[in-house]
């Protein structure tokens, strides 16, 4: 369920900021098909994770739970 959630957010932040997979892949260097496999949550490293939030405005903060 964790998974879904993040796709499911992943996509809700690229449309929040007006963005399209192209218009992220061309931010970021990363080719539509690697942005679709992030968000389908197939083949995402986390290097390709980090330029896509970075792609679209975002960051990842650590904390302790």
């Amino acid at each position: 369920h964790a998974r879904i959630a993040l796709q499911q957010q992943l996509v809700q932040m690229r449309k929040a900021e007006n963005m399209t997979q192209n218009d992220v892949a061309k931010a970021t260097g990363l080719s539509q098909q690697a942005v679709s496999r992030i968000e389908k949550g197939t083949g995402a490293t986390i290097a390709s994770l980090v330029k896509y939030l970075t792609g679209i405005g975002y960051g990842i903060e650590l904390k302790k739970i």
